[in-house]
């Protein structure tokens, strides 16, 4: 159901039972998609939920978990996903279109570093990820701030490693085109915000 008491749109359980363990559900996909499932992992309101997204699509195909800990006083988020070029893509092409992704978002560390005004930021950033690919991995992190004047501000680091042996090619291109990559960060990043 959303919100306001309607039922989401084209929704269905089309396995299991209603909100436990191994209900499957489908909806109807968007245009490019081929296949959309959504299935529930854990429903126990006391500890976790979790539900997993399958999806196709004729550019990829794709899994994403999210798992929320103690759902009626939400502590984390945790979210891990993997990706994978189009069917039957072999080689190289097929292997320079994977990737995985995880996430964690530390609730509790998160509102009690945002609403601290001149607090120290907390030891270990509440949210932080991992992004891997063949050619390299990623950790982006995010640390609240509460806002002097209202409001609070968010610090974004990003590590990026090399994988492999084009790391040293990849040091080396980056040198030459700096500027556009923390550009292409900094509009991701603020797009991001503003949704």
């Amino acid at each position: 159901m959303l919100p306001d008491g309607r039922a989401v749109p084209d929704l269905r359980l089309v396995g299991g039972r209603h909100l436990q363990p191994g209900a499957r559900y489908r909806s109807a996909a968007p245009e490019d998609a081929e296949l959309e499932t959504l299935v529930v992992r854990e429903w126990r309101r006391g500890s976790a939920t979790a539900v997993e997204q399958v999806l196709r699509t004729a550019e990829f195909s794709g899994r994403v978990a999210v798992r929320l800990r103690n759902p009626d006083r939400p502590g984390a988020v945790e979210i891990e996903g993997h990706m994978r070029g189009p069917e039957g893509a072999s080689g190289w092409s097929g292997a320079l279109r994977r990737g995985s992704r995880k996430a964690e978002l530390d609730l509790s560390a998160w509102w009690a570093a945002a609403v601290a005004p001149g607090a120290p930021p907390p030891a270990r950033a509440p949210a932080t990820a991992r992004l891997e690919h063949r050619l390299g991995r990623a950790r982006p992190t995010l640390t609240p701030r509460a806002a002097e004047a209202g409001g609070w501000r968010i610090d974004v680091a990003l590590t990026v490693r090399g994988r492999g042996p084009l790391r040293p090619l990849a040091a080396i291109a980056l040198l030459f085109v700096p500027a556009p990559l923390p550009r292409g960060f900094v509009s991701s990043v603020v797009q991001a915000a503003a949704r």
